[in-house]
Protein backbone atom coordinates (compact mmCIF):
# COMPACT_ATOMS: atom_id res chain seq x y z
CA UNK A 1 0.00 0.00 0.00
CA UNK A 2 1.12 3.56 -0.80
CA UNK A 3 -0.37 6.26 1.42
CA UNK A 4 -0.35 9.98 2.16
CA UNK A 5 -1.25 11.20 5.64
CA UNK A 6 -2.37 14.83 5.98
CA UNK A 7 -2.51 17.10 8.98
CA UNK A 8 -5.57 19.41 8.82
CA UNK A 9 -5.07 22.80 10.55
CA UNK A 10 -2.72 24.93 8.47
CA UNK A 11 -2.12 22.09 6.01
CA UNK A 12 -5.49 21.70 4.30
CA UNK A 13 -6.66 25.04 5.68
CA UNK A 14 -5.36 28.60 5.37
CA UNK A 15 -5.64 29.45 9.06
CA UNK A 16 -2.60 29.46 11.34
CA UNK A 17 -4.73 29.67 14.51
CA UNK A 18 -5.67 26.14 15.53
CA UNK A 19 -9.31 25.35 16.09
CA UNK A 20 -8.99 24.68 19.83
CA UNK A 21 -7.81 28.27 20.33
CA UNK A 22 -10.73 29.45 18.22
CA UNK A 23 -13.16 27.64 20.53
CA UNK A 24 -11.67 29.08 23.70
CA UNK A 25 -11.69 32.60 22.25
CA UNK A 26 -15.26 32.24 20.92
CA UNK A 27 -16.44 31.40 24.44
CA UNK A 28 -14.77 34.51 25.82
CA UNK A 29 -11.79 32.83 27.47
CA UNK A 30 -8.27 34.24 27.66
CA UNK A 31 -5.54 32.22 25.92
CA UNK A 32 -2.56 34.42 26.78
CA UNK A 33 0.45 33.22 28.75
CA UNK A 34 -0.57 32.66 32.38
CA UNK A 35 -4.19 31.94 31.50
CA UNK A 36 -5.98 28.74 32.51
CA UNK A 37 -5.90 27.66 28.86
CA UNK A 38 -2.16 28.19 28.56
CA UNK A 39 -1.36 26.47 31.85
CA UNK A 40 -3.54 23.54 30.84
CA UNK A 41 -1.81 23.34 27.48
CA UNK A 42 1.64 23.35 29.08
CA UNK A 43 0.57 20.57 31.46
CA UNK A 44 -0.56 18.46 28.53
CA UNK A 45 2.56 19.08 26.46
CA UNK A 46 4.87 18.34 29.40
CA UNK A 47 3.17 15.01 30.04
CA UNK A 48 1.57 16.00 33.36
CA UNK A 49 -1.80 15.31 31.73
CA UNK A 50 -2.69 12.61 29.24
CA UNK A 51 -4.36 13.73 26.05
CA UNK A 52 -7.74 12.51 27.30
CA UNK A 53 -7.29 14.28 30.65
CA UNK A 54 -6.52 17.49 28.77
CA UNK A 55 -9.58 16.97 26.56
CA UNK A 56 -11.78 16.34 29.62
CA UNK A 57 -10.65 19.56 31.28
CA UNK A 58 -11.24 21.47 28.03
CA UNK A 59 -14.68 19.88 27.82
CA UNK A 60 -15.60 21.12 31.30
CA UNK A 61 -14.69 24.70 30.32
CA UNK A 62 -16.59 24.38 27.04
CA UNK A 63 -19.66 23.18 28.96
CA UNK A 64 -19.32 26.10 31.41
CA UNK A 65 -19.07 28.46 28.44
CA UNK A 66 -22.19 27.03 26.84
CA UNK A 67 -20.69 25.47 23.71
CA UNK A 68 -23.35 23.85 21.52
CA UNK A 69 -23.28 21.80 18.34
CA UNK A 70 -24.63 24.76 16.35
CA UNK A 71 -21.90 27.01 17.73
CA UNK A 72 -19.25 24.46 16.78
CA UNK A 73 -20.53 24.20 13.21
CA UNK A 74 -20.83 27.99 12.88
CA UNK A 75 -17.24 28.33 14.04
CA UNK A 76 -16.18 25.62 11.60
CA UNK A 77 -17.63 27.71 8.77
CA UNK A 78 -15.11 30.48 9.51
CA UNK A 79 -12.29 28.21 8.30
CA UNK A 80 -10.96 28.75 4.78
CA UNK A 81 -9.70 25.69 2.93
CA UNK A 82 -6.58 25.94 0.82
CA UNK A 83 -7.23 25.91 -2.94
CA UNK A 84 -6.74 22.71 -4.91
CA UNK A 85 -7.75 20.12 -2.31
CA UNK A 86 -10.06 18.12 -4.58
CA UNK A 87 -7.70 18.23 -7.56
CA UNK A 88 -4.84 17.05 -5.36
CA UNK A 89 -6.75 14.18 -3.78
CA UNK A 90 -8.11 13.07 -7.14
CA UNK A 91 -4.61 12.98 -8.64
CA UNK A 92 -3.10 11.16 -5.65
CA UNK A 93 -5.85 8.55 -5.86
CA UNK A 94 -5.08 8.17 -9.57
CA UNK A 95 -1.45 7.52 -8.65
CA UNK A 96 -2.52 4.70 -6.36
CA UNK A 97 -2.21 6.38 -2.95
CA UNK A 98 -4.58 5.75 -0.07
CA UNK A 99 -5.34 8.99 1.77
CA UNK A 100 -5.74 9.73 5.47
CA UNK A 101 -6.19 12.75 7.73
CA UNK A 102 -4.59 12.61 11.17
CA UNK A 103 -5.37 15.73 13.14
CA UNK A 104 -5.75 17.28 16.57
CA UNK A 105 -8.80 19.11 15.24
CA UNK A 106 -12.43 17.98 15.62
CA UNK A 107 -14.02 15.34 13.40
CA UNK A 108 -17.24 17.34 12.95
CA UNK A 109 -15.24 20.40 11.91
CA UNK A 110 -13.24 18.45 9.36
CA UNK A 111 -16.42 16.88 7.95
CA UNK A 112 -18.12 20.29 7.73
CA UNK A 113 -15.22 21.80 5.79
CA UNK A 114 -14.53 18.88 3.47
CA UNK A 115 -18.14 18.01 2.68
CA UNK A 116 -18.20 15.39 -0.08
CA UNK A 117 -14.40 15.47 -0.24
CA UNK A 118 -14.37 13.16 2.80
CA UNK A 119 -15.06 10.40 0.27
CA UNK A 120 -11.47 10.66 -0.97
CA UNK A 121 -10.12 9.62 2.43
CA UNK A 122 -9.73 6.07 3.67
CA UNK A 123 -9.63 7.26 7.27
CA UNK A 124 -10.02 10.50 9.25
CA UNK A 125 -8.56 10.50 12.77
CA UNK A 126 -9.46 13.42 15.03
CA UNK A 127 -11.20 14.32 18.30
CA UNK A 128 -14.93 13.57 18.42
CA UNK A 129 -17.36 15.90 20.19
CA UNK A 130 -20.47 14.12 21.48
CA UNK A 131 -23.58 16.27 21.91
CA UNK A 132 -26.87 15.75 23.73
CA UNK A 133 -30.22 15.85 21.89
CA UNK A 134 -30.61 19.53 22.81
CA UNK A 135 -27.26 20.35 21.21
CA UNK A 136 -25.33 20.82 24.45
CA UNK A 137 -21.90 19.23 24.78
CA UNK A 138 -21.91 15.88 26.58
CA UNK A 139 -18.28 14.76 26.34
CA UNK A 140 -15.27 14.62 24.03
CA UNK A 141 -13.61 11.44 22.83
CA UNK A 142 -9.98 12.42 22.48
CA UNK A 143 -8.01 11.14 19.52
CA UNK A 144 -5.18 8.73 20.22
CA UNK A 145 -3.31 10.11 17.24
CA UNK A 146 -2.17 13.67 17.95
CA UNK A 147 1.41 14.81 18.59
CA UNK A 148 3.52 11.63 19.04
CA UNK A 149 0.33 9.68 18.35
CA UNK A 150 0.64 10.64 14.68
CA UNK A 151 3.78 8.52 14.52
CA UNK A 152 1.98 5.66 16.30
CA UNK A 153 -0.80 5.69 13.72
CA UNK A 154 1.64 5.48 10.83
CA UNK A 155 3.45 2.54 12.45
CA UNK A 156 0.12 0.84 13.12
CA UNK A 157 -1.03 1.35 9.53
CA UNK A 158 2.21 -0.17 8.28
CA UNK A 159 1.67 -3.23 10.47
CA UNK A 160 -2.01 -3.65 9.58
CA UNK A 161 -1.43 -3.39 5.83
CA UNK A 162 1.97 -5.12 5.89
CA UNK A 163 3.34 -2.18 3.93
CA UNK A 164 6.82 -0.66 4.32
CA UNK A 165 6.71 2.78 5.93
CA UNK A 166 8.96 3.99 3.11
CA UNK A 167 5.78 3.84 0.97
CA UNK A 168 4.17 6.51 3.15
CA UNK A 169 4.22 10.30 2.99
CA UNK A 170 3.16 12.71 5.72
CA UNK A 171 2.22 16.32 4.90
CA UNK A 172 2.09 18.78 7.79
CA UNK A 173 2.90 22.28 8.93
CA UNK A 174 3.36 22.38 12.70
CA UNK A 175 5.33 21.36 15.74
CA UNK A 176 2.86 18.63 16.67
CA UNK A 177 3.77 16.89 13.38
CA UNK A 178 7.47 16.61 14.12
CA UNK A 179 7.35 13.14 15.68
CA UNK A 180 6.41 11.53 12.36
CA UNK A 181 9.94 11.38 10.95
CA UNK A 182 10.90 8.86 13.66
CA UNK A 183 8.84 6.23 11.83
CA UNK A 184 10.85 6.41 8.61
CA UNK A 185 7.89 7.93 6.77
CA UNK A 186 8.75 10.55 4.15
CA UNK A 187 7.80 14.00 5.43
CA UNK A 188 6.78 17.16 3.59
CA UNK A 189 6.53 20.51 5.41
CA UNK A 190 4.26 23.13 3.86
CA UNK A 191 3.52 26.67 5.08
CA UNK A 192 5.45 26.11 8.35
CA UNK A 193 3.91 27.36 11.60
CA UNK A 194 5.32 26.92 15.14
CA UNK A 195 7.78 24.28 13.93
CA UNK A 196 10.88 23.93 16.07
CA UNK A 197 12.91 21.99 13.50
CA UNK A 198 11.71 23.38 10.19
CA UNK A 199 15.25 23.55 8.79
CA UNK A 200 16.20 20.05 9.93
CA UNK A 201 16.18 17.85 6.84
CA UNK A 202 16.18 14.74 9.02
CA UNK A 203 12.81 15.79 10.46
CA UNK A 204 11.36 17.35 7.31
CA UNK A 205 12.71 15.64 4.21
CA UNK A 206 11.08 18.08 1.79
CA UNK A 207 9.76 21.63 2.18
CA UNK A 208 7.42 23.93 0.30
CA UNK A 209 7.30 27.12 2.35
CA UNK A 210 4.77 29.11 0.30
CA UNK A 211 1.95 26.86 -0.85
CA UNK A 212 -1.12 28.71 -2.10
CA UNK A 213 -2.62 25.78 -4.00
CA UNK A 214 -2.32 22.23 -2.67
CA UNK A 215 -1.58 20.90 -6.15
CA UNK A 216 1.94 22.27 -5.64
CA UNK A 217 2.70 19.18 -3.51
CA UNK A 218 2.14 16.89 -6.49
CA UNK A 219 5.58 17.71 -7.85
CA UNK A 220 7.09 16.35 -4.61
CA UNK A 221 4.83 13.36 -3.92
CA UNK A 222 5.53 11.72 -7.24
CA UNK A 223 6.54 8.18 -6.28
Amino acid sequence: MKAVFFDFDGTLTLTSLNFWKKMWLALGYDIKEGSYYKNLFHSAMSGKLTHQQWVDKCCAKFQDGGLTKDMLIDLAKTIDMIDGVEETMKELKKRGFRLFIVSGNVRQVIDENLGDLTNYFDGIYANDFVFNDDGSLNHIVGTKYDNEGKARLIKLMSEITESPISNFWFVGNGGNDEWVYTTGCKTLLINPYDTKQHDNTSVWHKQLKKVTNLTQILSVIND
